[in-house]
């Protein structure tokens, strides 16, 4: 088979202006929230967005589309059969098995949903110190969400609404508050999980987020603005497949939901039409102008980061053994785009290599999620866990093939040593 385009890295490509609605325009620039406490902004790119989370702190971030042709959703039944029809899947993880462990077979309306599970439900004040570069100390509080996933006090919530505290204090709608005990806490996926002393509670339905079809009814339940707290809010699945990436380069796959969140939302439950929890309300578009823009983290994805933090107290990541660009086709250089992630080396004695990649080829698709570009990469990878097998799609000399896969656990990068910081200057010079 011919090679019909000319590939080369991004690195290569100069920026170039694109037409949208007759306007020549570098980059289409919008900008969201990380829903917890505190918030701020930035953007880059073509189809990119700056997104911000629900809860703490703001990242800036893009987000893109992956086309639904080969989507990680690929367990969606193509019947379009009722919602009380669709099998029942609870996690693998024994530990954090619904208290209603049956097939559900009855549909809710929003009001059934918050009566029944508004009591597993809390809010989230994290408190802490932070120390500026001259060494002084601050306190700060975040306000966000979170919810109960086992009768004796286990709590699901976002990295970023408890990220830096020191202390954590966990609210139920009935006035109940406890001390809140941090167990683990991923950053890279934005996943927590809190413990409180407490028994007889109880949990969220857990759902099959693999099941989720656009224009599902959903709700939310959260604490926007950290005041107004155990709101409802409704709406539907607006897409799937959103890989949000932010600031600090971690990318990660969400669905869209239109239902109202705001700051203090974060990590609150998203449930469907049978009560069962399908994400964690994690980031919104903000910007004026600009509603029902809501992204959550799929619920199949969190529950296994949880049952590890719970177990090992961390994630253990997987690693590929390749370094990888972006790649653009082009059938001339002035009309590029990206197409997948070229794998510039392999290294020696390493999955990649047991697996049969090679340097130069193209990864394009990884199981069931479409590789458009390093970012895509880098999220679908971290919904592996060491040992997992993989099928991976490449083009090489031009042709598609296949290829299979089964991960390393990635080394534990060793902590950052703290700077050692001078004093501060006084009149006169360094004293």
């Amino acid at each position: 088979m011919d090679n019909k385009f000319e590939f080369y890295e991004a690195e290569s490509t100069p920026k170039k202006t694109r037409k949208f609605g007759g306007k020549q325009i570098t980059a289409l620039v919008l900008s969201f929230v990380l829903i917890c406490g505190t918030v701020a902004g930035g953007i880059w790119a073509v189809n990119a967005f700056t997104i911000t989370k629900t809860g703490g702190t703001q990242l800036n971030a893009a987000v893109t589309t992956v086309p639904a042709t080969n989507a990680p959703f690929a367990t969606v039944p193509s019947t379009n059969a009722p919602f009380a029809t669709i099998p029942f899947t609870t996690p693998a993880t024994s530990h954090y098995a619904p208290l209603v462990n049956a097939e559900p077979t009855e549909v809710l309306s929003a009001a059934q949903i918050y009566d029944r599970y508004v009591g597993s439900v809390v809010g989230i004040i994290t408190e802490g110190t932070t120390t500026n570069i001259f060494g002084q100390q601050s306190e700060y509080a975040a306000s966000g969400t979170g919810f109960v996933i086992s009768t004796d006090g286990y709590i699901i919530t976002n990295c970023h609404v408890v990220d830096g505290g020191s202390t954590f204090t966990v609210s139920f709608e009935d006035g109940r508050s406890y001390d809140g005990e941090l167990i683990g806490a991923d950053a890279a996926n934005d996943v927590a999980l809190l413990k409180i002393d407490e028994t007889g509670l109880t949990p969220v339905v857990i759902g099959d987020s693999d099941a989720i079809r656009v224009g599902e009814d959903i709700i939310a339940i959260g604490n926007p603005l950290g005041e107004l707290t155990f709101s409802l809010s409704k709406g539907v699945v607006s897409a799937l497949n959103r890989v949000v990436t932010t600031d600090s380069d971690e990318a990660n796959y969400m669905f869209q939901i239109d239902a109202a969140v705001n700051s203090g939302n974060s990590g609150g439950p998203v449930f469907n039409s049978l009560g069962q929890v399908i994400g964690v309300v994690t980031a919104k578009y903000a910007d004026t102008g600009v509603e029902g823009l809501g992204f959550a983290l799929p619920i199949n994805d969190v529950m296994r980061i949880a049952a590890e933090l719970n177990e090992n107290g961390k994630l253990r990541t997987v690693s590929f053994g390749i370094t990888v660009s972006d790649m653009y086709y082009a059938e001339d250089e002035s009309d590029a785009d990206i197409v997948g992630a070229w794998v510039k080396e392999v290294t020696a004695g390493s999955c990649a290599e047991t697996a049969g990649l090679q340097t130069g080829d193209i990864i394009v698709r990884l199981d069931s999620m479409r590789i458009t570009c390093v970012n895509d990469l880098l999220a679908a990878k971290k919904r592996f866990a060491p040992d997992d097998e993989a099928t991976l799609a490449v083009i090489r000399d031009g042709a598609e093939l296949e290829l299979t896969i089964v991960f390393d656990e990635a080394e534990e990068v060793p902590a950052a040593t703290e700077p050692v910081l001078p004093e501060p200057m006084l009149p006169g010079g360094w004293h």
